[in-house]
């Protein structure tokens, strides 16, 4: 696991193959959970 210092981070995320719809995302860090749904449509 990297840790890294508090400041904002951009994630990259590649949908190519993934079909329309919705998804649950969920990000982790320092004891903090946030989950989120993304719609996915093209």
């Amino acid at each position: 696991m990297v840790v890294k210092a508090e400041s904002v981070h951009t994630v990259r995320f590649d949908a190519t193959g993934l079909p329309n719809g919705s998804y649950v995302y969920r990000f982790e860090a320092t004891g903090k959970v946030v989950s989120r749904v993304m719609t996915l449509s093209r």
